[in-house]
């Protein structure tokens, strides 16, 4: 930003930065190994239509969870799945993957109210009566021919013990009576709908497991720094930098040939570093990254994610909203 450069134009430019920073998608082993998975209970579910057809059988449509902390990348892997099969022309009304995302409500009618928000349905909300909301589900799940319904924050159902079982039982009559596999995300809280349910609970597909990524773990650490690699050739190639940061930088000092000052850690690692700050998870990761280059898109000068513009972010984003209480960019270490 220069001396006399309108800060409204400052804004208005990091702004623009920040929407193509977060068209920028990049996934890692874990997040495939979900988004594999959701697609292999789509495939299920075709296959078990076929088989209804054929048999005259009631089979049950495959049902799965994956349950994990906040910020691993649950929601974005779903939604690459949902991206991967939304058709590109706008009058084909197939939506075979959807994501449901539940309210904060806990109530028994958020779940069919869910399926017709994620079906851009006119009213979704507009009864209160549960029997009603689910017969414009089910309906709207045939004309739609929803192959796969993703329940995004299934947590959320648990806020209401009493409706816990209601609502699984709701799920059950959806798993033998619809035409789409079912697969639940959320926290760990969610695990207390099921336990409500043992019927739908026993249903369960095996789970596929996301969690934070370790840094002492060798092969985590190894996912953690292509992902830092890729997001690094990712801002580059949408035009957010002018050169690589070296996200992926660091030092590893087990290595015979690390100088004495990376053995004393004196080193800028900035993959290390950027652990850290997120503990391995990838949205506050994310958020950081794009806080930074909100900062040089505003300042505009040189477009580099340098650790001085990564410091600043890490005080401006991470310790502001409690991500971290301290900023190892500037040398900091917990008290």
């Amino acid at each position: 930003m220069s001396d006399h450069e309108d800060p409204s134009v400052c804004t208005a430019r990091a702004a623009e930065a920040v929407a193509r920073f977060n068209v920028i998608r990049v996934g890692h082993g874990p997040q495939n190994a979900l988004v594999g998975g959701l697609e292999g209970f789509r495939l299920q579910a075709l296959s078990i239509r076929a088989a209804r057809a054929q048999t005259g059988l009631k089979i049950p449509m495959p049902v799965a969870r994956t349950i994990a902390e906040l910020g691993v990348g649950k929601t974005i892997g779903a939604e690459r799945l949902e991206a991967m099969h939304t058709p590109i022309d706008p009058e084909d009304r197939r939506r075979p993957v959807i994501i449901a995302t539940l309210d904060t409500t806990g109530m028994q009618i958020s779940v069919p109210q869910a399926i017709l928000k994620a079906l851009k349905k006119p009213k979704w909300n507009h009864t209160a009566k549960p029997t009603i909301a689910w017969e414009r589900a089910y309906k709207a799940l045939l004309e739609h021919d929803v192959q796969l319904v993703i329940f995004d924050e299934m947590n959320r159902a648990a806020r209401r013990p009493s409706m816990g079982e209601v609502i699984g039982g709701d799920l059950m009559d959806m798993l033998v009576g619809g035409e789409a596999a079912i697969a639940f995300l959320g926290t760990i809280e969610a695990n207390k709908v099921f336990k409500r349910v043992p019927a739908l609970t026993d249903r369960m597909k095996s789970p596929v497991v996301l969690k934070p990524l370790e840094w002492y773990i060798d092969d985590e650490k190894a996912i953690f720094l292509e992902f830092l690699k890729s997001m690094d050739q990712a801002m580059l190639d949408g035009g957010l930098v002018t050169s690589k940061a070296g996200l992926d930088d660091h030092v590893d000092v087990r290595t015979e040939n690390a100088s004495a000052d990376e053995q004393a850690g004196d080193a800028k690692d900035t993959a290390k570093l950027l652990w850290e700050v997120c503990r391995g998870r990838l949205r506050p990761l994310c958020l950081l990254l794009e806080e930074a280059v909100s900062l040089v898109h505003y300042d505009n000068e040189g477009l580099v994610l340098s650790h001085d513009i990564l410091a600043q972010a890490v005080e401006n984003h991470s310790i502001e909203n409690g991500v971290i209480s301290y900023n190892p960019f500037n040398g900091e270490r917990p008290e």
